[in-house]
């Protein structure tokens, strides 16, 4: 696997180097500052297949540096993993918004760096996988849509939105949260209702552009504060933010829904494609209870499962009273 590593202290350089090239890593390549490595990734022949980036750097940071790879078409998904002594949440959080896909702190246990340098390996060969479906899509796009869709509990990646990543990617960010960063995060779930119609009944580019224009409707409402947010599948998203984000208000719910409804979502033939959305509880952590750090993100995904949107249960109530008389 072809690697990059960028941190402007030489001895972390080496010690990388000798970490990786022990673990069977031999094509590695270093960059002592983000100019540098702009420059090899431009002149490489072939494309870099995972990159290593210190955050705090002299000039450009690793944050700027990473978010300028993510631009680049050939590097959409390649994994990138920040080594870092910055372990402030607010570095980690603007690091995973700006495209990383995991976190080690300084100073870092060798057997955790090659433990999550596998698991990037992992990531590349199913970021193979996809890339030859898209290039059977644009060939075959017909029989690809009929013989490919992705599963309804698929959780698919969604780009270009800020502060959304993928649910392995915000699972890991959780993980790096200290117990005080837990105890003042809460998470909750939105759910689309009609999801199960419309994945039946849409095309596959069809419902991943509708998925992800109610999440960029979703994402707006918490644009004021840190969010981090992901698709987790079966129409569901989970947010994780602030106790005192000014999003979290009565209001929060309707606001989405008045922006999906302005969107005037169509099917391809031109048809409505109805969208309703439905919220769970908001989730938080126990500061004297223990379990699983992604608890609170379970939590909130099971309370979406189940919740009802206010629109359906006035519906519910109309009916009711029409029986009733």
């Amino acid at each position: 696997m072809k690697i990059l590593a960028v941190d402007d202290d030489p001895m972390m350089l080496e010690l990388l180097e000798a970490t990786l090239s022990s673990s069977g890593y031999t094509d590695v390549s270093l960059a002592s500052s983000a100019h540098e490595a702009l420059e090899m990734i431009d002149q490489a022949l072939a494309p870099y297949r995972c990159i290593l980036l210190d955050i705090q750097m002299p000039g450009m940071d690793g944050i700027e540096l990473c978010k300028r790879i993510r631009a680049q078409e050939l590097y959409k998904q390649t994994p990138i993993l920040m080594i870092t002594a910055m372990t402030e949440r607010s570095f980690v959080e603007r690091a995973f918004i700006a495209g990383a896909n995991d976190y080690v702190s300084k100073p870092f246990d060798p057997f955790e760096l090659v433990t999550r340098l596998r698991l990037a390996e992992q990531t590349i060969q199913q970021n193979r996988v996809v890339a030859e479906k898209i290039f059977a899509l644009q060939n075959l796009k017909k029989e690809y849509e009929n013989r490919n869709r992705f599963a309804p509990d698929q959780a698919i990646s969604i780009q270009d939105i800020d502060g959304v990543v993928d649910e392995v990617e915000l699972e890991n960010f959780v993980l790096q949260m200290s117990r005080s960063e837990q105890y003042n995060s809460v998470a909750v779930g939105f759910r689309i209702e009609e999801f199960d119609g419309i994945h039946a009944r849409a095309k596959p580019s069809e419902l991943f552009l509708t998925l992800t224009d109610v999440a960029e409707c979703i994402a707006d409402q918490f644009k004021q504060s840190n969010f981090i947010m992901s698709y987790v599948g079966s129409g569901i998203y989970v947010v994780l933010t602030h106790r005192a984000s000014p999003a979290l208000t009565d209001d929060l719910q309707r606001q989405i829904q008045f922006a999906i409804n302005d969107l005037g979502l169509e099917y391809d033939d031109g048809s409505q494609c109805r969208v309703t959305l439905a919220m769970g509880a908001v989730k938080s952590k126990s500061l004297f209870f223990g379990g699983s750090p992604t608890a609170t993100i379970h939590d909130a995904i099971e309370s979406a499962r189940t919740a009802i949107s206010p629109l359906r249960l006035s519906h519910q109530g109309n009916l009711h009273s029409i029986a009733s008389a």
